[in-house]
């Protein structure tokens, strides 16, 4: 898979850390806060990335309500859903 922009990178990065409910109810507790943190650090520099692209103030705003949103779930949840929403923002911006 060829990555075309680093908002495309950091996006297939979250994907390949993502763990379904099942997975991380038998993980122990602190594997499972590493895995948090870890999540929860590539989510903030896709944000990162995604804010200071020079894209329009429209597209950042709808995805900026996604993040303050979903941010609580990052690790909780499983991600499948939480990615798919994400995903269909990003390819609908033309971001991915």
């Amino acid at each position: 898979m060829r990555i075309q922009n680093t908002i495309a990178f950091y996006f297939a990065r979250i994907l390949e850390l993502e763990r379904t409910e099942p997975y991380l109810y038998f993980v122990d507790p602190l594997a499972k806060q590493l895995y948090v943190e870890e999540l929860s650090k590539v989510y903030e520099i896709l944000y990162d990335r995604i804010m200071t692209a020079k894209i329009s103030y429209f597209v950042k705003r709808d995805i900026e309500s996604w993040f303050v949103y979903n941010k609580e779930y990052f690790g909780v949840l499983s991600l499948e859903q939480l990615n798919k929403e994400l995903q269909d923002i990003l390819r609908r911006s033309d971001l991915i």
